[in-house]
């Protein structure tokens, strides 16, 4: 019961920042659909909700991170459209397969919309302080996510990273946005020193197992050999056999 009141509590933040583009009712649909797809955990469950999972684990309460939530939630559905275009594989049947520019603007609204989001806080009896504190991890583990990603699209066609330039790739692009979820609800919920510096590994370290995860996941249905994703499985294929077949 109290996961449905978490999830829906986020769900009515996020609508009521959708709301205005309601007149526009195209692309309120788009960020509707976009922000209805972020992905989760093995359970269907949206890593957006760490930061109220973390902050209900300190202090007792999830409603003080329910703006970060929402900021996760939007900063993660923008980046998923930006990853669609970016990697130029989207089926032809998604937003970004039909139209690039139409899912860049819809991703630079869900970027505008994160931060009215984080300007939320006040309304659910945050102090100033701490939710710049928390604003700042947040921003911090997507700015560092956004270098992981560069240094992903700018790997020189036809070579083959090694494993551990992989995994420092994967820390950026992947592990750093579940690590700085984990550190704005520990941040929200008035941890001590000791406590959010745990959460952060702890964040860390889940995200790269979920990335790993997810890498294999896409060896076993085959979705990443059609695409020829380079993904840590196989590196370790190739690197461990000379590159044969």
């Amino acid at each position: 019961m109290q996961d449905e009141l978490l999830k829906q509590s986020v769900d009515e933040c996020i609508g009521a920042l959708l709301a205005p583009f309601a007149e526009t009712t195209d692309l309120h649909q788009l960020l509707q659909r976009a922000a209805g797809r972020v992905g989760g955990d093995a359970h269907g469950k949206s890593w957006s909700l760490l930061p109220a999972i973390v902050c209900e684990a300190v202090c007792g309460r999830y409603d003080r991170a329910v703006p970060a939530a929402a900021m996760v939630h939007l900063l993660n559905a923008a980046a998923e459209l930006f990853d669609d275009v970016e990697d130029a594989d989207a089926p032809d049947d998604s937003l970004a397969g039909r139209s690039p520019a139409t899912a860049v603007n819809a991703a630079t609204a869900l970027l505008i919309l994160s931060q009215r989001a984080a300007g939320q806080f006040r309304r659910y009896g945050v102090d100033d302080a701490t939710a710049i504190q928390a604003i700042e991890a947040v921003n911090t583990g997507y700015a560092k996510a956004c270098a992981g990603q560069h240094r992903d699209l700018t790997v020189e066609r036809g070579s083959i990273p090694d494993e551990s330039t992989y995994l420092e790739i994967t820390a950026m692009k992947s592990a750093s946005t579940i690590e700085c979820a984990c550190h704005a609800g520990a941040l929200l919920g008035g941890a001590g020193e000791t406590v959010i510096d745990l959460f952060i590994k702890y964040g860390n370290r889940l995200g790269m197992s979920a990335q790993i995860a997810n890498d294999i996941q896409g060896i076993s249905d085959g979705r990443d050999i059609l695409h020829r994703r380079i993904t840590l499985p196989v590196i370790f294929g190739l690197n461990h056999t000379g590159g044969q077949s």
